[in-house]
C-alpha cells in the first residue's frame, strides 16, 4: 500500500494548559484559539480525558480529503509493472489498518 500523509484533521486540536487558579489548575482549549477555554478541571487526569474525547469527536466529524491508498497488486500486463493506485477520493478510514479508502476498496479490504 502507498504511504499516507497525515492531514491537518488527524492532528489533535484540543490541548491541556495549566492555569494559575488555586482550585481549577488545568484547562482544555482549542490549539487554534488557545485563549478560549473549553473546560476547567481540578484534576489533570480528567482534563486529559476531556481533551482526548473532544479530539475523537473532532476526528469523526472532520471529512477526509485524501486519495484512496488502495493499490491493485498488478495490472493485466503482468507482475513486472507494479501496482496501480486507485484514483478515487477516500471517504472511509480503516481503524485496523490506519489508512483511508474509497467505499469500494474499503469493503474489499475488510473482506480480507
Amino acid at each position: 500500500m502507498a504511504t499516507t500523509t497525515l492531514t491537518r484533521s488527524a492532528l489533535p486540536h484540543f490541548l491541556v494548559f495549566p492555569t494559575l487558579h488555586q482550585v481549577y489548575c488545568w484547562r482544555v482549549a482549542d490549539e487554534r484559539k488557545p485563549e478560549q477555554t473549553v473546560s476547567r478541571h481540578k484534576n489533570l487526569q480528567f482534563a486529559i480525558l476531556k481533551a482526548h474525547h473532544l479530539n475523537k469527536l473532532y476526528a469523526k466529524r472532520t471529512p477526509i480529503f485524501t486519495q484512496c491508498v488502495y493499490e491493485s497488486p498488478e495490472s493485466s500486463w503482468g507482475a513486472c509493472d507494479g501496482g496501480v493506485q486507485c484514483t478515487e477520493m477516500a471517504t472511509v478510514h480503516s481503524l485496523d489498518l490506519g489508512f483511508a479508502f474509497c467505499l469500494k476498496h474499503f469493503h474489499e479490504v475488510e473482506r480480507m
